[in-house]
């Protein structure tokens, strides 16, 4: 074969192997990217140093373990005192572990719980953990201020550790400066907090504030401190009431409030004045001149065309925390608020647990509202409005789903501004077998009194009582009351002794319904 006839063959073969090696790339998806991991890594760097002196501790062991890692990772710092850590994850995402550190100088060693890393496919990726330290560390700063106001407090602070970690002296007392800070430094146990009783003594506090069983945090990475803890003294009178609008049944922004001080302790200022926030609540606020109770009004003044309402001689306590307590909310507007039952057709029995929505259908504008039954049947009727006047809808009642729910129409609300639960009615749910039969002589046509009467089920629906036996009474009624397992028919035998007539059985049906009523099944006729 001459030369030139070889270079189209070798081109097409070129091609080939091109193309092979275009598609095998194409399976890599850290293909033509040098810094890509091909699977999901985590990894991490640091230095080990010691706390008190700065120095870098070198052999020291550094280790990770946590699910979603084949195996621990480790590594040992150098004579810098830096490491570095790198292993494979499961998965992509954040790996939770424990971090666990062994120096020489702190043979005990420590570990650090619910440390995350996140995985990265790119080489050079890691978390930085910095300066990690050797032995943790109770490097704490706080602060002490007097509530609200926040002015420090200089006196004296015990600190009593009853448990977490430990530190070589465990029952601390150290002086807070002009500012109310105080700083301490102890090499702790472990990385877990302390927890301790601190007391706070000083000349402007009537009595010792005790903070019982306080977690106060351990370093295990160095940092430059900041405030860990302000413990606030004197009392609070830190409340907040609420605008709820009763139709809507939610707090209102904007709405206006006063509180004056009528009585009690001093308090600063002696009044207060603003508006409700986003969700209606007005914060009342103010500082007490020591412990005890303070007596004021509140004034609540909605927009038109309501009246402003106050409430007088409300009574606040002090307290020794910085919580915001909740004392009450304050309604307004009108609402239509009523309260239903329900009652089990086949049983009689009030009916728990079953989701009735109100629907609105017209009148002033509403919108749905779903409630379920107590444990009496209860339920309530309130759709949202805030309107005036009435609103008609129906009632859905979800019985035993996954069945259609049964609609009750004709509902009539009327608005009311006041907080009453008035009752509207009550309703039965599922299918009924409220049935009464009546017996009568052939000849004569009169009823017949006290006759036994059995029904004994043949087919159909399950029902209960089955046998069920029953006597008639005045005008030769007798009860075919039966309690249904579903909707549908069942089908018997109904037998009448009632001597001196003849015993006779009539084979009958009962269709299930779905009303409160009883009904007429049929007049039986007996002959002599």
């Amino acid at each position: 074969m001459r030369p030139e006839a070889r270079k189209p063959e070798a081109r097409k073969i070129g091609h080939v192997l091109l193309v092979a090696t275009l598609v095998l790339g194409a399976c890599d998806p850290c293909s033509g990217i040098a810094s890509c991991h091909v699977v999901p890594t985590i990894s991490a760097s640091g230095q080990v140093i010691d706390y008190a002196s700065g120095k870098a501790i070198g052999g020291a062991s550094v280790s990770f373990a946590g699910a979603g890692l084949g195996g621990a990772i480790s590594a040992t710092t150098d004579a810098l005192g830096q490491f570095q850590l790198s292993g494979v994850a499961t998965a992509d995402g954040t790996v939770t572990g424990d971090l666990t550190v062994h120096a020489p100088t702190f043979a005990a060693g420590y570990t650090v719980h619910g440390v995350q890393l996140t995985t990265s496919r790119t080489r050079g990726d890691g978390v930085d953990l910095g300066r990690v330290l050797a032995q943790p560390w109770f490097a704490f700063l706080g602060q002490v201020h007097v509530r609200f106001i926040g002015a420090g407090v200089v006196g004296t602070v015990e600190i009593q550790r009853v448990g977490g970690a430990s530190l070589a002296n465990n029952d601390i007392t150290v002086q807070t400066d002009t500012l109310g800070q105080f700083y301490l430094e102890y090499a702790a146990s472990s990385a877990d907090s302390i927890i301790a009783n601190v007391t706070i003594t000083a000349p402007g506090l009537q009595a010792p504030v005790v903070f019982k069983a306080t977690a106060l945090p351990v370093i295990w990475r160095d940092q430059v401190p900041f405030v860990n803890r302000v413990f606030s003294t004197g009392s609070s009178l830190g409340y907040a009431v609420q605008a709820i609008y009763r139709g809507l049944d939610r707090g209102v922004p904007g709405i206006v409030f006063t509180w004056t001080r009528t009585g009690g302790i001093a308090t600063t200022p002696a009044s207060l004045s603003g508006v409700s926030n986003e969700i209606g609540l007005f914060s009342l606020q103010t500082v007490p001149a020591g412990q005890g109770t303070v007596t004021g009004d509140i004034v609540m003044t909605p927009p038109a065309p309501y009246a402003p309402q106050t409430f007088r001689g409300v009574k606040l306590q002090t307290f020794d925390n910085d919580s915001i307590r909740f004392l009450a909310s304050y309604r307004f507007g009108q609402e239509a608020h009523y309260a239903g039952e329900l009652f089990n057709r086949a049983t009689g029995a009030l009916q728990a647990g079953v989701a009735v929505e109100f629907v609105p259908t017209g009148g002033v504008a509403a919108q749905p509202r779903t409630d379920t039954s107590n444990a009496a049947g209860r339920f309530l009727i309130a759709p949202y409005t805030d309107q005036i006047g009435i609103i008609t809808g129906e009632l859905h009642v979800h019985y035993l789903p996954p069945r259609v729910p049964e609609v009750i129409t004709g509902l009539s609300l009327q608005t009311f501004e006041d907080d009453s639960l008035r009752y509207l009615q009550r309703w039965g749910v599922g299918p009924s077998l409220l049935y009464v039969g009546e017996l009568r002589r052939s000849d004569t046509n009169d009823p017949i009194v006290g006759a036994q009467v059995t029904f004994q089920r043949t087919s159909g629906i399950t029902v209960t009582p089955d046998p069920l036996h029953s006597v008639s009474i005045a005008g030769g009624r007798f009860s075919l009351n039966l309690a249904a397992s579903t909707d549908g028919e069942v089908a018997g035998n109904l037998s009448v002794h009632a001597p001196p007539l003849r015993d006779t059985t009539f084979a009958i049906t009962l269709p299930t319904f779905l009303s409160d009523s009883v009904r007429l099944r049929a007049v039986y006729k007996i002959s002599p």
